[in-house]
């Protein structure tokens, strides 16, 4: 075990990517019961993250087999036409709610085209 009190910050800071998970925590442990320096705590704390972080990662790359990709196809797109507007004349227009007439538009004819 490393006794972080008999070092200094960064002779600690040297040390701790030679350290596994547990060997990390005990560190910390002992930083906290001993001298209790903040900025060694938080370099503990976020070197046992980042391993934690590394051994979940590890632990789903072998977890998940690789799977093969197949070449596809291209996709053909094929280009709907737009719909017919529908054209209504002036009587049927008027038939219509004053809210529904907003959404026509008058053509040149006379007559009435949807929007």
């Amino acid at each position: 075990m490393l006794d972080p009190s008999e070092l200094t910050v960064k002779e600690v800071r040297g040390l701790i990517s030679d350290l596994d998970i547990s060997g990390l925590e005990e560190t910390l442990k002992a930083e906290i019961d001993g001298r209790h320096r903040s900025s060694l705590i938080a370099e503990l704390g976020r070197a046992i993250d980042a391993k934690k972080t590394e051994d979940e990662e590890e632990a789903e790359t072998e977890a998940e087999p690789e799977e093969e990709l197949e070449e596809a196809e291209p996709a053909v797109v094929t280009v709907a036409e737009a719909p017919a507007r529908r054209v209504l004349d002036e009587r049927a227009w008027f038939k219509l709610s004053r809210d529904s007439r907003r959404h026509w538009v008058r053509r040149s004819d006379g007559r009435y085209e949807e929007r």
